[in-house]
Parts: structure tokens; C-alpha cells; sequence
């Protein structure tokens, strides 16, 4: 509560308001008091985040001529084109192989627990890689293995709300918004081949070869723009768009595969697990975790929806199975639920009994 009251006093203080949110047209703005010398392009360069929208401000405030602005006028300005507060996100969890850099820095440093990352910088995760970002409202973004993410905004506009704009070069992408974002485009993910907009609550974005890209929605809803055309995408529906062309018809999601040969209790390896495929599945993706909420991944593997998955060597201890399915386009339905499973293939040795010493 401390970290957002001061937000709202930074944010007021950076664009000098009065202090009122107004509403104009349906959309909600602030009002800019207007001082002796100031001209619209002047207080646009100011306060927009992109000043070269100045126009639209002299539209939306109806003024026959931007050069006639007088001191005690009031411009109202929509939240959307504001500059907002920085707001970074805190590592809440991290594994394997994942750097960091600062836009201006060519040294890729290694993230750790409770960092906090901010706009203009880049994350890369290898191949045993896995970050989580963690930011205030409860917004999450996930980075996968062998994933490349440039944050170009990350910020808190005066009307509270979080926009961001994220660049995913190449990778896996979970996002998980826990606030209803309404119809404002408030998290935007760019592609090579395209890119996604956030009005949903949980979603992937997934970039391949810097010719393709593939979305899925869990919950919500989001938007999906290629080749100057946008689709919308319900939960339970994928779209793919390969580079200059419109993203395909949404396609609904396949159900996760039912676990067939998954034991209890291994008491030996190669720990040997089998699927029955859904109608429409291609391969399959099984991960296995060390905890339940699916932070510490210990194996994970893409294979033929007809194969079965053998993990080839594990420590004693408890894990957790999920698995889905991918079509054709490659297109990934939601996870089954967890399947607990223990390894025990060193037992412990048996303590002696009898006799008792000196017997």
C-alpha cells in the first residue's frame, strides 16, 4: 500500500496535475493546467510518451488552432498517452541458465531471487533456463527455456493502471494478468511475425525462428495482429501467424492427453510414461516438476503424440506430472492437472534389531 501511494504522489508530480481524472469522450483523462509560454507541442513533449500524438491531443480537446492556448486553460489528455511511472518487476523465482542486460550494456550479468527489472532490459534464458517475473498488481510473465525478452515499457499511468510492452524475439512466454484489463490495450507483445494484445487474464505467446508465432488463450480474451489484420482470440482457442500474413482462423484448444502408464511409486529408472492421445494431437508436452506450483522444472520433453516419455535418471523425492497436447500448427492446449509421483530407487539400509551389543 506504502509503494502505491507513492506511485500516485510521483505520478502526480510528474505531470503536474491538478489532480482530477475527468472522462471525455468515454475515455478516461487528466486535465493539464496551462502555464505563460506554454504551447501544445511544448506540453506534449512534456507529458506524452510518444509527443508526435500531439495532434490527436489538439483534436480531442477541439481547438481551432494549437497555437492559441491561454494560461488557466485546462487540456484534458487521455491516460493512454501519458508517460507513466516506471514499474519494475521483482525476479520471484529463477533456475538454470538466465542473464540479464541493461539496453545500454553488452554484459549479460546472471538474474537472481528479488532482482527487480525494469524497462530496457533484456532477459535470456538457455537451455535449463526458467524466470519469473512477479509485478505488484499480481502480473506475472514466465520466460521458458531458450527464450529472448526485450521489456521496452513497463510503467503505471495516472489512472493506476499497468501498461506494458514487451518484445519476445525468440522463445515460450506465459502470462498470467490478474487484473480485468477492460478493452484498453495494456500489454502489448511483439513478435518478428506479429504481435499480441492483452485484455485477457492468462495466455501464451510463443516466437519461432523469427518467421512464426503462435498465441493461446486460457482465460480471457486477447487480440492477435499480422499482415495489417487482427483477430480476436477467446479462451480456449490459438491462432498462428507466420511473418506478412493475417494470423490463421482461431482454432480451439486440445484437451490435455490422459495418463496411462504413470506409477505411484518408481522403485527403478528409466522412469517409463505413457499417454492416450486426443483426437488431433500431433506430439505431446510433459514436464516434471519438483514442487507443485510448477516453479522448478526438472524434465521436459516434446515428443510424438504416439511415443511414450522416459526420464532417464532422478533423485529419490516427490514430483509432479502435467502434460498437453499440440496440433498440426503447433499449437499447445492447457496442461492436465498435476499427477503426483515418488522415486525411490535407493531405499534406506535396515537398522539392526537384535542382537543388542555386548549380547
Amino acid at each position: 500500500m506504502i509503494r502505491k501511494f507513492l506511485t500516485m504522489i510521483l505520478i502526480a508530480g510528474v505531470i503536474g496535475l491538478s489532480g482530477r481524472i475527468g472522462c471525455a469522450d468515454d475515455e478516461k483523462t487528466v486535465d493539464i493546467t496551462v502555464m505563460k509560454n506554454d504551447t501544445v507541442i511544448h506540453l506534449c513533449e512534456k507529458y506524452l510518451d510518444d509527443p508526435s500524438n500531439w495532434p490527436r491531443i489538439v483534436q480531442f480537446n477541439r481547438l481551432q488552432n494549437q497555437d492559441l492556448i491561454r494560461p488557466g486553460q485546462k487540456l484534458l489528455i487521455p491516460v493512454r498517452y501519458l508517460k507513466g511511472v516506471p514499474e519494475p518487476g521483482r525476479v520471484a523465482s529463477v533456475k538454470g541458465d538466465a542473464v540479464y542486460r541493461m539496453a545500454n550494456d553488452r554484459t549479460w550479468k546472471p538474474l537472481k531471487k528479488d532482482e527487480w527489472i525494469g524497462e530496457g532490459a533484456s532477459l535470456r534464458t538457455g537451455r535449463d533456463g526458467f524466470v519469473e517475473i512477479l509485478f505488484e498488481n499480481g502480473t506475472t510473465f514466465t520466460l521458458k527455456s531458450d527464450t529472448v525478452l526485450d521489456i521496452r515499457q513497463t510503467s503505471r499511468k495516472a489512472d493506476s493502471s499497468l501498461w506494458q510492452r514487451l518484445i519476445l524475439q525468440g522463445g515460450r512466454l506465459i502470462l498470467r494478468l490478474r487484473r480485468a484489463l477492460g478493452q484498453d490495450e495494456r500489454m502489448e507483445i511483439d513478435t518478428p511475425a506479429g504481435s499480441a494484445v492483452a485484455r485477457g487474464t492468462d495466455f501464451r505467446v510463443s516466437a519461432s525462428d523469427k518467421t512464426s508465432m503462435t498465441a493461446e488463450v486460457l482465460e480471457g480474451q486477447i487480440d492477435v495482429r499480422g499482415g495489417r489484420r487482427t483477430v480476436a482470440l477467446e479462451a480456449g482457442y490459438g491462432t498462428k501467424v507466420v511473418k506478412g500474413e493475417a494470423p490463421s482462423v482461431p482454432r480451439r484448444l486440445l484437451n490435455p492427453p490422459d495418463l496411462l502408464e504413470v506409477q505411484d511409486l518408481y522403485r527403478s529408472l528409466p522412469a517409463r510414461m505413457t499417454f492416450r492421445p486426443v483426437a488431433g494431437a500431433v506430439s505431446h508436452r510433459a514436464i516434471l516438476y519438483a514442487d507443485p506450483k510448477e516453479k522448478d522444472i526438472v524434465f521436459e520433453k516434446v515428443m510424438p503424440a504416439a511415443d511414450p516419455m522416459e526420464i532417464p535418471s532422478l533423485t529419490d523425492g516427490e514430483y509432479y506430472l502435467a502434460a498437453s497436447s499440440l496440433d498440426d500448427a503447433r499449437l499447445e492446449g492447457p496442461s492436465s492437472p498435476l499427477k503426483k509421483i515418488r522415486v525411490r530407487t535407493h531405499p534406506l539400509p535396515p537398522f539392526i534389531q537384535a542382537p543388542q551389543a555386548a549380547a
